[in-house]
């Protein structure tokens, strides 16, 4: 990934997502979610939302407006 360098020097946790699937995360992700970094590629951005926030995050993606 082309910006591989400027996502990993970060503090706060990234991920690059589409369609709702993680595609890209940094090691902070990795550390918050308690998975190993290689573990978050692929999974749906639902498994790291609190219950209460799943349905409106369900509908942005539906809405292509996730991240946004």
């Amino acid at each position: 990934m082309r910006y591989r360098k400027v996502i990993e020097a970060q503090f706060a946790g990234i991920a690059i997502t589409e369609a709702g699937i993680v595609r890209e995360a940094n090691r902070r992700v990795a550390g918050l979610s308690g998975y190993h970094q290689d573990e978050v590629i692929g999974k749906s951005v639902l498994e790291f939302v609190a219950d209460e926030s799943v349905e409106a995050i369900r509908e942005r993606i539906a809405e292509g407006l996730e991240g946004t």
